[in-house]
């Protein structure tokens, strides 16, 4: 993924809330839905339908980089 949404949320709520939080969003802002999400490598991960998520060391811990695969 090239071009994505950086989203931050360094909230209690839980992985699948937080990631929710961020495709409501970027659906809102783009007018389509992500198909992949980039969080820490040391987040918790839960499942989210419809959307791939891929762990990477160059993401920040509670940042979230929401975007669409080619």
């Amino acid at each position: 993924m090239k071009i994505g949404m950086l989203w931050f949320d360094n909230s209690q709520d839980s992985f699948a809330i937080k990631c929710n939080r961020a495709i409501d969003y970027y659906q809102r802002r783009y007018g389509y839905a992500p198909t992949t999400i980039y969080v820490h490598t040391a987040t918790a991960i839960e499942e989210i339908p419809n959307v791939a998520i891929v762990t990477s060391k160059s993401i920040l811990p509670n940042h979230f980089w929401v975007g669409k695969e080619k």
